[in-house]
Order: C-alpha cells, then sequence, then structure tokens
C-alpha cells in the first residue's frame, strides 16, 4: 500500500524534529514530528500531514514517508497525532468526534502561529490525508475556525490551501458499507440515526463551496472500505463550484491502493501540492 511504499524511501533530506507538542487537551500532550526541508532563506509553505485508522486507530510515525518526501520538495511537513476514539467499551477513555478534527484544526493554528519560527508561508499551508485523515484533510479545506469560541489561538485560521486526499470518505451520511456502520456509535457515542448533525458535521462534500481549497483525489475503483462513489462525488461536486482539482482513479486498487498507476500518482499529487503552494 502506498504508507509501504513511502516506508522504503531513505532518510529525509533536512531535519527531523520529533515529538513536538503543539496543544495538551486534559491530560493528554498532543504531539507533532516536523521536517524540515534543506535551509531556505525565504519562507517555504508548509503541510500537515493526517495518518489513516477509522479514527480509532493508526499514528503518525505511519505517515513518516509523506514528510520526508515533502522535505525533499522545499516544503516543511509536519505529521501530527490526534485523539482517537476506541470501538472497546472497556476503554478508560473515550474521544468522540468532534475531538479528531478539532485536534488537526488546532495543529494548523499552531503552525501559522509559529510561522516566524519554522520559517514558513503561513498563507501557504496545506494538508495531505490517507483515509480517515484524508477525510480531516478535506475538512481542513472547506472549513474554518478563525473567531470561533476556541480559545487556541483563535485568530489563526484553520483552513488550508490545498488538499492531497487518498480514499477519504466524503459523506458520511451514505454509502458507508455495512461493516464499518460499528464507527458511527465508536466515533459519535450512538446509533447513527441519533447523531445526525455529528454525521454531517463529519462529511467535507456538504460544505464544498466557492472557497473550498484546490484538491488532488486519488482513489482505487476495487476500494470495499470506502466505495470510490465517495471519491466520484466529490470529483463532482468540486466541478460544480468550479474549484481547481485533479482525480485519479485507478481500475481495480483497493482501499491500500496497492497499484504501480497508485503509487506513481501519489508521487504526481505531491508535486502537484508543492507546485499548488507556490502560486
Amino acid at each position: 500500500m502506498l504508507v509501504a511504499a513511502l516506508a522504503l524511501l531513505t532518510v529525509p533530506q533536512g531535519k527531523v524534529e520529533p515529538d513536538v507538542v503543539y496543544r495538551k487537551v486534559g491530560d493528554v500532550e498532543l504531539k507533532m514530528d516536523i521536517y524540515r526541508p534543506a535551509e531556505s532563506a525565504a519562507p517555504t509553505p508548509a503541510v500537515i500531514v493526517i495518518h489513516g485508522g477509522a479514527w480509532i486507530e493508526g499514528k503518525r510515525q505511519d505517515m513518516a514517508g509523506f514528510g520526508t518526501e515533502l522535505a525533499k520538495r522545499g516544503v516543511f511537513a509536519t505529521t501530527v497525532q490526534y485523539r482517537l476514539a476506541t470501538p472497546d467499551d472497556k476503554a478508560p477513555k473515550r474521544n468522540y468526534w468532534p475531538a479528531m478534527i478539532d485536534d488537526v484544526q488546532s495543529s494548523v493554528r499552531y503552525v501559522r502561529a509559529h510561522a516566524k519560527e519554522f520559517n514558513i508561508d503561513p498563507k501557504r499551508v496545506g494538508a495531505v490525508g490517507l483515509s480517515a485523515g484524508a477525510q480531516l484533510a478535506m475538512l481542513l479545506g472547506t472549513t474554518d475556525t478563525r473567531d470561533t469560541k476556541t480559545d487556541f489561538y483563535p485568530k489563526e485560521s484553520s483552513r488550508v490551501s490545498a488538499v492531497v486526499e487518498f480514499a477519504g470518505p466524503t459523506n458520511m451520511e451514505q454509502d458507508i458499507p455495512e461493516p464499518l456502520v460499528f464507527l458511527y456509535k465508536a466515533v459519535m457515542g450512538d446509533e447513527k440515526a441519533k447523531v445526525a448533525e455529528q454525521i454531517r458535521s463529519m462529511s467535507p462534500i456538504l460544505f464544498v463551496d466557492k472557497k473550498t481549497a484546490p484538491m488532488f483525489i486519488l482513489h482505487g475503483t476495487a476500494d470495499t472500505t470506502v466505495p470510490v462513489i465517495h471519491g466520484r462525488n466529490m470529483d463532482e461536486a468540486l466541478k460544480a463550484k468550479g474549484i481547481p482539482h485533479e482525480a485519479v482513479f485507478v481500475e481495480g486498487a483497493g482501499h491500500g491502493l496497492e497499484k504501480p498507476e497508485a503509487v506513481a500518482a501519489l508521487f504526481r499529487s505531491l508535486d502537484w501540492l508543492r507546485d499548488q503552494l507556490k502560486k
């Protein structure tokens, strides 16, 4: 799959700074790993990299290869931790939606607030995500938290300028395979019929408008975890609003995007993201 392919890459060019605490929620320290590009006199673009795992598992280190590749392209990248839900009723602590989006939005605001320290341009921030991480990345490109009641850098925008999404769910109200219906309760704390508003807030396609960030969509046509209709519908929604984007649907590829054509498209998507953030 894509993550496995990137894991085989060499050590990143530039500097890696692990375990940077970007926010503390209660007794939980949320961390990011920073991948700095080679030294630059001018501020560079920045990208938030978000792991997958159905909002119940996964870790930021899974996305190290993406940090590597973005740093090679002259982009400041950070792989971020966010609070996870769990389907285990015995778990001592459950983190229900919207904890996940709150955290990744906070990571964007943190990076912007530290633009001078990181030598980044706060107007050129993008996001990359895989699966559930792609859903979060798309929400960063379709929604904002500026001037809300948050007390965490409230004047900084959490909206990004470009998004790359790999096999992400775009509409949680429909087209969710039956084996994954348990996630509604696991992630949102109740049965689907009782959490309609939360489900809507998890659906980036419902927020597509003229302000939506340019987007690169990569999805396999044989994906049985997140059916390709999610990517195709987002493609159509972006077209309808005139949002610049690219959509690549890899014939026969599953959720792991294991086909060589998908890996080639991945590298192209990172070039696309770099170029979008240079505009």
